[in-house]
């Protein structure tokens, strides 16, 4: 059977990829004295939460040979074909580990990618490389789901980031205490939205915090191919748009794009 695997530099979520049969390897995250395992012992907004609250610049390092062995392991145990999509190399050593690991695990049916890129673009190339695997594709023909997967890696992404607390004005709880009013009625909480949702293009991301300052999404396409990328964002309850705008970019040559108030 082909099985996949990626790392937490992936825009999987540990219970996704349990989900679809994925091996998830994370990479580890530092703030000050204290080390987690990425996406197991703290998520994504924990991460950020962290960032946006404490004076602590945070470190990464890549998952040990060790972590991509017990995958490796198990995949030969069973017989299985183990497909790896990695974080790119050129930001990461994980691709290095994970090199290591096959070395150490003396068998054939590992296939690792520098999939040249992280986050989203990764995601994509996974779900189409499961999609092949289901369409009764092997890693034995002559269009491979390894070669396949390989050129959608040779793609380009543009990350695009929303500074949606710019955008939006963020959010504060206000509290009218009990000690200014005339009456003796109890103090009572004004509430309103607490966060958006954002679509890029086609892709959407639900649920997004308004104190996000760096919400990000990755676009996936041909170098040189041109893209007009429109960031609109809405209120999750009444679905009024609260932000809508375009950028022109062009795949190899734009990297990154920031929306912003």
């Amino acid at each position: 059977m082909i099985k996949f695997m990626v790392d937490s530099g992936s825009d999987y979520d540990v219970n996704e990829a349990k989900e679809k049969g994925i091996a998830f390897v994370p990479l580890s995250i530092t703030f000050d004295n204290d080390t987690y395992k990425d996406g197991i012992e703290i998520s994504r907004s924990e991460f950020y939460k962290r960032m946006r609250e404490e004076d602590i610049f945070p470190k990464t390092a890549q998952p040990s040979p060790q972590a991509f062995l017990d995958v490796f392991e198990e995949a030969k145990a069973n017989g299985d074909q183990i497909i790896g999509v990695m974080l790119s190399g050129g930001i990461s050593g994980t691709y290095q580990s994970a090199n290591i690991a096959k070395d150490m695990a003396e068998y054939d049916g590992i296939h690792l990618i520098d999939s040249k890129t992280a986050v989203y673009a990764i995601k994509i190339m996974v779900d189409y490389g499961m999609q092949l695997r289901d369409e009764g594709k092997t890693v034995d023909e002559g269009t491979t789901v390894t070669l396949t997967v390989n050129k959608v890696a040779e793609n380009k992404t543009i990350t695009i980031s929303v500074n949606v607390k710019a955008i939006t004005g963020g959010y504060t709880e206000t509290t009218e205490k009990a000690d200014n009013k005339t009456d003796n009625t109890a103090a009572t909480t004004t509430n309103v939205s607490k966060t958006v949702n954002i679509k890029v293009n086609g892709e959407t991301r639900t649920g997004v915090s308004k104190n996000e300052s760096n919400c990000t999404v990755s676009l996936n396409g041909k170098d040189g191919q041109s893209e007009t990328v429109t960031v609109t964002i809405t209120d999750p309850n009444s679905g009024s748009t609260i932000y809508s705008s375009s950028q022109p970019a062009t795949f190899g040559t734009t990297n990154t794009l920031t929306f912003t108030k």
